[in-house]
């Protein structure tokens, strides 16, 4: 991204719409966890409220469509296809920092997701590391663009 633009929780405020997701690793090996067409909305709000949600693209629909009268097997693939969350954000430095209250996975409630961010021409990318377990850090790269 060129042309960075100054990093404000005003600037954030919208509707963002995933482009990508690529997992970099320390080999310069790279993955798209939900393949290269992910499905995803990231809402921030004025008052300081955000949402993320994020699907692999291409999912299949379950055979019923009551998820709960679905297989196990498909209700498991629907939860490895898929993240979200929601909770208050602000602006810290070169860094968004979403605060959860919300989320499909309960571990990150109550724990601060911090992103690194950068904002141009109508896209933001959010990146953060994560540790592997042999040691070293991958880090993800989502990016969004601004819905208008």
């Amino acid at each position: 991204m060129s042309g960075t633009e100054k990093l404000t929780a005003r600037a954030l405020v919208g509707t963002w719409r995933l482009a990508s997701w690529r997992v970099i690793y320390p080999d310069g090996r790279i993955t798209r966890p939900f393949g290269i067409r992910p499905q995803g909305r990231l809402l921030y709000t004025p008052d300081g409220g955000m949402s993320a949600t994020v699907t692999a693209g291409g999912r299949q629909p379950l055979d019923h469509p009551n998820p709960r009268l679905a297989s196990a097997e498909q209700r498991a693939a629907l939860f490895d296809s898929s993240f979200s969350y929601a909770g208050r954000y602000r602006v810290v430095g070169n860094r968004v920092r979403h605060d959860l209250v919300v989320a499909q996975n309960p571990a990150l409630l109550g724990t601060p997701q911090l992103r690194d961010a950068r904002l141009s021409g109508g896209r933001l990318e959010l990146s953060a590391s994560e540790s592997l377990p042999e040691g070293g850090l991958r880090r993800h790269v989502l990016t969004w663009a601004r819905l208008r």
